[in-house]
């Protein structure tokens, strides 16, 4: 990635979990809620990481806020990584963005924090129920930040996987679609200049939706 380039995280955390049944914001990896492990990690390579919150968003925004303000609070196994990205200033870097639509589905929640990134020329776009994806996944990957594309997706063994990078180019077709549009239906257009980057981490391809998926952590 260019010294220059912008990158702006979104960490999709607004949905009810219905699934889980249990809420996954504030399920426990390794000692910290997945929300905040996830942006420690989003924060080492990101400029900014806007947290798009709905579904108990007062407690989330207060969870993570918390976290980011009280360096005891972390597990030994971070605390070199938080040295490295400022800790005392974590939280400046945070922005929470409260999307009121979120019931309408994952896609609002892409819209809504797109339109608070003013001047990103990228966006990491991370699910909530990644936590376990290793801090060496995302500075492998933003690496492969390459502007002759819009879209740079991982791939582990011939499987697309998640988080993924979008340009800027991208989000007034995002912002412009119908909320009850998808992701999947605007980068099967044929318009969308596409990368995939293929991998070592097979946690690109896990998420937690259930409860008997918790059994992987």
């Amino acid at each position: 990635m260019k010294k220059d380039t912008k990158l702006y995280g979104l960490l999709i955390a607004a949905g009810k979990s219905g699934r889980m049944g249990n809420y996954k914001p504030l399920l426990t990896f390794q000692g910290l809620p997945f929300s905040v492990g996830i942006v420690i990690k989003m924060l080492s390579v990101c400029d900014k990481v806007g947290i798009v919150i709905g579904y108990k968003a007062e407690e989330l925004k207060n969870k993570i806020s918390e976290h980011l303000t009280n360096p005891d609070s972390f597990p030994s196994q971070l605390k070199e990584k938080l040295i490295e990205i400022n800790r005392p200033h974590l939280i400046t870097r945070v922005n929470f963005i409260m999307n009121g639509d979120y019931k309408k589905g994952m896609f609002t929640s892409l819209q809504c924090g797109i339109k608070h990134v003013k001047d990103g020329d990228w966006i990491l776009y991370h699910f909530v129920d990644q936590p376990n994806l290793l801090s060496s996944f995302y500075e492998e990957f933003t690496s492969n930040i390459d502007n002759k594309f819009d879209w740079i997706q991982p791939k582990y063994k011939d499987r697309n996987g998640h988080p993924i990078l979008i340009k800027n180019s991208l989000f007034k077709m995002i912002i412009d679609s119908g909320w009850e549009s998808d992701l999947k239906s605007i980068s099967s257009t044929g318009l969308v200049k596409k990368k995939y980057w293929n991998c070592s981490h097979s946690q690109i391809l896990m998420d937690f939706d259930r409860p008997e998926d918790l059994a992987g952590l």
